[in-house]
């Protein structure tokens, strides 16, 4: 290799290695994504590379192993030695025997009719290790002469948050994936990446297997497939998708019913022979979607392709949000399903419930206008409103629920509700741009989340509890500054949380409110204390809908 060349493949080695060991940055993720989608050496080195790093891991593994089984035998060794020299001291000290010298030599002399052949003593370690060793010569040879090795065809590239379900599955980066071989992801996202290029983001709860070179079955889940080569297919209870070269997202519910989304390219999307009716095929795309329902009838007419419902890039580290775990509210704001894939850098304007670029903000003094407005744009939002209970009860939702006890504020704000473009202190900690995921809900706001779209975008799961710290950010010891707020959570219009006399320089006072499958709306307003709202940046701290498997 040129130095050049040799330049190039150690820092893909560094790369590869922080990903394997789960250290790697955004931004590196990013730079070894794209190296490997657009360089082909990159990719097949990429390939080999983990291959070698699992071997050489499993072997590591034997050698851990062995190592333990010598050390078992070498201690019964040495218990064996310690029994003899026991015994070698009894006999020195032993009391003497007498011995009658009036026996004849005859009387002496051993009846050789009478004895018997020395027995020797096998050890039981000896025994056991001769064994075992020979079953497992036997197995092995039994396994080469008649079990067909199965083909490697991918290998876990990535994950985040990953909890493998006990069946046969990848457990650490870098682990090879055979055909035949079927895993369940109960928790997290994981990176499948085949040695034809293309790149699987499987998100949980999901469960798939490995059929064949260039494809997967895929029973339940969703998976986003990228740099796919044609003819790359994946097939489910209902359906077929063929790849011609693309990017697209499959998700399968747990009756069977199956959506294609394109997102780049081309894709088909075929439903099976089931005997009752015949085969039916659509090609949709990029921004088109079709699904074949749990009956195997493919639909007619083609929708618009939903983003939001695919998990597209492996998070940041730290990520709040995890398929199958928790959804990230923060994420939500941004325009994502709860798991990373938000849009940065915009607001939602109180007063009229559009999306805005976070480069207009001007914080200001502004007032309400009395109205609940949705936001269209957001799949999970429903809607926000400036709260003040002076003129009555203040409508929380869509459809029409109502705070009764909402209180008389000033019904004035002064920035939009954000979850980025802000660094926001709180403690030893820094919310929304570059810190921890937080929702900016300074006083007085309040916003309303979907919890049955939430429930519809993840089958076989349910949401547990709605989980946060809320309060006011720390400003600096030269700030002279008069904060005094309150925090609701209300569901369906019913308070389920408050606190009141929310100051500067408090921890994150902890909210916890536990969810029923009958909950519709979920809803997150702060209030001013009665004085100015300017100092009043409040902040909902990590918040999270924690979920639970039916």
């Amino acid at each position: 290799m040129s130095d050049r060349s040799s330049q190039f493949y150690a820092t893909l080695s560094n790369l590869i290695v922080e990903s394997l060991e789960g250290s790697i940055s955004a931004e590196d993720m990013r730079k070894l994504d794209r190296l490997i989608v657009e360089d082909v050496s990159a990719r097949r080195f990429y390939l080999e590379f983990v291959t070698v790093h699992s071997g050489l891991r499993k072997c590591c593994c034997a050698s851990e192993v062995q190592a333990r089984v010598s050390e078992s035998v070498s201690r019964d060794e040495t218990d064996m030695r310690q029994l003899w020299l026991a015994l070698a001291q009894a006999e020195k000290t032993a009391a003497g025997v007498v011995v009658d010298r009036e026996e004849t030599e005859m009387q002496r002399a051993p009846d050789m009719a009478q004895v018997k052949p020395s027995e020797k003593s096998i050890s039981r370690v000896a025994l056991f290790t001769a064994i075992t060793s020979a079953a497992a010569l036997m197995l092995i040879g039994f396994i080469y002469l008649f079990v067909p090795v199965r083909p490697v065809v991918a290998v876990f590239a990535d994950g985040h948050g990953v909890k493998w379900s006990e069946s046969e599955g990848a457990t650490e980066r870098g682990d090879e994936l055979r055909v035949g071989q079927e895993l369940r992801l109960d928790e997290g996202m994981a990176k499948i990446v085949f040695f034809n290029g293309t790149s699987v983001l499987i998100q949980a709860p999901a469960e798939l297997a490995f059929e064949a070179e260039k494809g997967l079955r895929l029973d339940s889940g969703r998976i986003y497939v990228k740099n796919g080569v044609a003819g790359f297919a994946v097939e489910t209870q209902t359906g077929r998708v063929v790849d011609h070269g693309t990017e697209f997202g499959v998700a399968v519910d747990s009756w069977g019913e199956t959506e294609a989304h394109v997102f780049d390219g081309l894709v088909e999307l075929s439903s099976k022979d089931s005997g009752d009716m015949a085969v039916s095929t659509v090609q949709l795309k990029e921004g088109q979607a079709s699904s074949v329902d749990r009956e195997g009838e493919l639909r007619k007419d083609v929708f618009d392709a939903a983003g939001d419902m695919f998990v597209m890039n492996m998070p940041p580290a730290g990520s709040t949000g995890v398929p199958g775990r928790a959804i990230n509210l923060a994420d939500v704001v941004a325009g994502g399903n709860g798991f990373g894939n938000g849009k940065q850098m915009q607001v939602l304007k109180l007063g009229s419930g559009e999306i805005g670029s976070f480069d207009e903000v001007v914080p200001s003094i502004k007032s309400g206008d009395g109205q609940y407005h949705q936001v269209m744009e957001r799949r999970y939002v429903d809607g926000v409103f400036v709260p003040d209970g002076g003129e009555g009860p203040v409508c929380v939702s869509s459809l029409g629920h109502r705070f009764e006890g909402c209180p008389d504020t000033n019904n004035e704000y002064w920035v939009d509700i954000a979850v980025d473009g802000f660094e926001l202190p709180f403690g030893e900690d820094i919310y929304c741009e570059n810190g921890k995921p937080g929702i900016l809900a300074h006083a007085n706001s309040g916003i309303t989340f979907d919890l049955a779209r939430l429930r519809d975008s993840m089958p076989g799961l349910r949401i547990g509890s709605f989980v946060s710290g809320c309060g006011v950010r720390t400003y600096s010891e030269d700030f002279n500054v008069d904060t005094n707020c309150s925090v609701w959570v209300l569901v369906d219009g019913e308070l389920r949380f408050q606190l009141h006399g929310v100051d500067e320089g408090d921890r994150p006072r902890a909210i916890r409110v536990i969810l029923r499958d009958e909950d519709r709306f979920l809803t997150l307003i702060t209030t001013d204390g009665g004085n100015s709202t300017s100092a009043d940046w409040c902040l909902f701290t990590e918040p999270v809908l924690e979920l639970e498997r039916k």
